[in-house]
Parts: C-alpha cells; structure tokens; sequence
C-alpha cells in the first residue's frame, strides 16, 4: 500500500474518531497493523466495531463484510465520505436494533 493510501486511511480513521468522541470521549484510533496479529478496529473505545472508508467511491457492501468478518462481536458501524462530500454511516440491520433496544 502507497503512502498515500495510508495517508487518506489515518485521515478517515482521525475523522470518524473526532465525530465518535462527542458521545465516547475515550475513542482512539485502533492500532490496525499491531504485531500480534490482532486485528483491531479502526476506532476503538466505543461499544461499535468502527471502520472508516475514504474515496472517490468507497464499496460499502465491502466495509460491511470486512467489518464484520473482522468483530470481536460488536456491532459494526462504517463511517464513509466520499472524495469532496460529506460523511455518512452505514451499519447493518443487527447493529440498528442494537441500538433501538439501547434507547
């Protein structure tokens, strides 16, 4: 993976915790590449399984399936923003009734 790359995937995970922080004040950007072999969520200190995409036009089927795949059990939540465009969320239905049960 280029610099760059890199560069706009720390940026998206910096954003998605700065927007989380407002309810979770612990959120903190996930240590992705530790050496245990761990994976980790992209934002962690939050009850969500938080990835962050960026880009001309981030898959979100994809982010889904990832997060997913890779949750230590909670519920997945994808923040996205498109190049030049303004942030959104995506979860799947299990994480949205997770929190309608919550309120």
């Amino acid at each position: 993976m280029g610099k760059l790359s890199r560069s706009k995937g720390r940026r998206g995970e910096y954003e998605a915790r700065d927007f989380l922080r407002k309810w979770f004040p612990e959120a903190r950007r996930g240590a992705n590449q530790s050496r245990s072999g761990r994976d980790a969520a992209d934002v962690e200190a939050t009850p969500f399984w938080t990835e962050a995409k960026l880009g001309a036009k981030p898959n979100v089927r994809a982010a889904l399936a990832q997060a997913q795949e890779a949750s230590d059990g909670r519920p997945s939540l994808i923040y996205i923003r498109d190049d030049f465009s303004e942030p959104f969320f995506a979860m799947p239905a299990a994480t949205l009734a997770f929190l309608l049960d919550a309120a």
